[in-house]
């Protein structure tokens, strides 16, 4: 029998719409028949396991009646509040994004986030807005493969993602999770907006030449063919500079150490 659980937090322009595509607790949204994204993960537990799945809502208050829900259970992390038992990643994922979104940088709005014990199990859902209008940095990629777009319009999507990424460096804090596929990019609009997903395992750090080395790190190791004319207009736009200058060729060459280190 599960323990009654209110949610901890709702967005209050999504209530009503919650209430009316009948999703009034815990139970309602855990039995939700979902469009999975992948076959999700497991582990980091007794019986662990998270999915993310997606699912429209005839009644909603934004552009898109898509939102993205993320069931998990038993799936833990340790933290240094909680070295031992551990928390559940959607509850640190949850206090990440509230903690980016204040800063100013862009992420999914956080519709809905709750959590509850049944039986020997830890349950949890976050629900996010779905990011109308935006696709994914890999997928941008691929279809420069095929069809490749001027350099314009290449520095165009490119400064957005740079400057999220160097905004997010700049408060000291380590995506530690920095593929394409997290970097969601509003390619419609005339200033491209780029939004990061999948916080799970942010966190913040005083050390930010290990954190921005380990994240670029990352980003190149998982981005095929990228172009070296590419990589400087990225990280001009990282750095917010004119040029490259002696800090940025620094920067670059710390970081293919780093993918060095890596792959050898």
């Amino acid at each position: 029998m599960s323990s009654p659980s209110a949610p901890f937090y709702i967005h209050p322009d999504w209530q009503k719409s919650f209430q009316a595509n009948r999703l009034n607790n815990f139970d309602d949204l855990w039995e939700l028949e979902l469009e999975l994204a992948d076959a999700g993960n497991r582990g980091r537990g007794e019986g662990g396991w998270s999915r993310v799945g997606f699912y429209s809502l005839p009644e909603s208050p934004s552009a898109s009646p898509k939102i993205v829900v993320k069931k998990q259970q038993n799936y833990l992390i340790r933290t240094w509040r909680q070295p031992v038992r551990g928390m559940l990643t959607f509850v640190k994922e949850f206090n990440m994004f509230q903690r980016i979104a204040s800063l100013g940088i862009p992420v999914p709005q956080v519709v809905y986030c709750a959590t509850r014990r049944q039986g020997n199990h830890h349950q949890a859902i976050l629900v996010t807005a779905w990011l109308e209008g935006y696709e994914p940095l890999d997928k941008i990629l691929d279809c420069w493969q095929r069809c490749r777009p001027d350099r314009v319009e290449r520095a165009r999507l490119l400064r957005p993602v740079a400057e999220t990424v160097g905004q997010l460096h700049q408060n000291r804090l380590a995506h530690r999770c920095l593929y394409p596929k997290h970097l969601f990019v509003d390619t419609n609009q005339p200033q491209p907006r780029c939004c990061l997903i999948d916080l799970e395992k942010t966190r913040w750090s005083p050390w930010r030449a290990n954190l921005r080395c380990r994240d670029l790190a990352q980003l190149v190791r998982h981005t095929e063919n990228f172009p070296r004319r590419d990589a400087v207009v990225f990280l001009r736009a990282y750095l917010g500079r004119e040029t490259l200058g002696a800090e940025g060729k620094k920067l670059w060459r710390a970081v293919h150490r780093q993918i060095k280190r890596k792959t050898h």
